[in-house]
């Protein structure tokens, strides 16, 4: 009967596989991180995991660029997805808007968002904070 591979051999084989689940293989670091007396890896694994939300301090790496791009109709021509500048936007609103996101959520919830993005063909596509209103108010002052 072959031998059932370890957890560290189960990690690796997560971490080689492409289509294997993040949040399965943080799981397995969890219960590696007890087998082997490490607070440090468990804790890392389980912010991970369940996310960051209201902690003071985020790991780089969950931080990334994100450009600010629009949509919409200018008389006959369609604008999809064209970048602008955050100094395009009314004074008030660029403070607080910059053109990068940390993501706070936990692995599965953000494997949940790429899952249905590619199910519809499209990129994951995060709003900016009050976008609805700050659009209308742009495009009653045009």
């Amino acid at each position: 009967m072959p031998k059932s591979p370890s957890l560290v051999e189960q990690i690796e084989q997560d971490a080689l596989d492409g289509s294997a689940s993040l949040a399965d293989a943080l799981r397995k670091c969890i219960a590696l991180g007890g087998h082997a007396g490490s607070a440090e890896l468990r804790d890392w694994a389980t912010r991970e995991l369940e996310g960051h939300e209201g902690a003071s301090e985020v790991p780089d790496y969950r931080t990334v660029a994100a450009p600010v791009v629009i949509d919409g109709l200018s008389g006959n021509l369609h604008i999809t997805g064209e970048q602008i500048s955050v100094f395009d936007l009314p004074d008030f609103a660029r403070s607080p808007i910059s053109e990068e996101v940390t993501f706070r959520q936990g692995v599965g919830e953000l494997e949940e968002l790429i899952r249905l993005a590619r199910a519809k063909g499209e990129a994951v596509r995060i709003g900016l904070p009050k976008g609805a209103g700050l659009a209308k108010m742009m495009t009653d002052e045009l």
